[in-house]
């Protein structure tokens, strides 16, 4: 069963909590199994995003589901969260990521306050294809301190086997936690970082530095860095 998505936010509607009815909490998106449910996005404009939650949605759960991008330039999730409307406890069960992206997952919420991008999941699921920035970008501001609010992540049990591009790219947050599964850079004749813990923030919170990884196999193509 595959569906073709050409429209930007044509997974969930992109409208601003604030203001338009408040957080909805609770959504759930579920397919009949990875491959088994395809969902193509095919956006015919560039730098686009598949699904934007601006302090709208808590609580989600999406699971059961393939994601493929057919043009290069599209991001699958833009998550912008405050204190008064935080998009907490997103959960991917059995979701699988293949195509080409410019980011998967960006994390991102204003300067000024405490903000509640935190507590997100990924229990069997399988980051492929390839990404330009990365898959995953917690801090999408790295100058706003406050960012560094964004805690609690999880991976677990995940085939992470992509072709090139940044996994992890850590500007704001912290507390990620990876135990078991397959980290593999596939292409050999490209280059790709698993975490990549940059120096844009020039301040950091001692609370939020931790990166635990147990039990995880890796893998690099001879011409890949890690």
């Amino acid at each position: 069963m595959s569906y073709l998505l050409t429209q930007p936010d044509s997974l969930l509607p992109n409208v601003d909590g604030e203001g338009n009815g408040g957080i909805v909490d609770g959504v759930s998106i579920t397919g009949y199994g990875k491959r088994l449910s395809r969902i193509v996005y095919a956006p015919a404009a560039d730098d686009t995003t598949l699904w934007t939650n601006y302090q709208r949605y808590k609580n989600i759960r999406i699971s059961g589901l393939t994601f493929t991008s057919t043009n290069a330039t599209s991001s699958f999730n833009y998550a912008y969260s405050s204190a008064d409307y935080g998009a907490q406890d997103t959960w991917y069960t059995d979701v699988e990521w293949r195509g080409s992206w410019k980011r998967g997952i960006g994390l991102d919420g204003p300067a000024t306050t405490s903000n509640l991008n935190s507590e997100m999941g990924w229990d069997h699921c399988q980051v492929g294809g390839s990404y330009s920035d990365a898959f995953l970008v917690m801090g999408m501001t790295p100058a706003a301190t406050q960012q560094d609010q964004f805690l609690n992540y999880w991976f677990r049990d995940c085939k992470v086997e992509y072709q090139s591009g940044v996994f992890v790219k850590n500007n704001r947050g912290g507390s990620m936690n990876f135990v078991g599964g397959s980290y593999i850079l596939t292409d050999a004749a490209s280059n790709g970082t698993f975490f990549q813990l940059t120096a844009d923030a020039t301040t950091r919170a001692d609370s939020v530095t931790r990166l635990y990884v147990q039990g995880s196999a890796s893998n690099c193509a001879a011409s890949a860095t890690r």
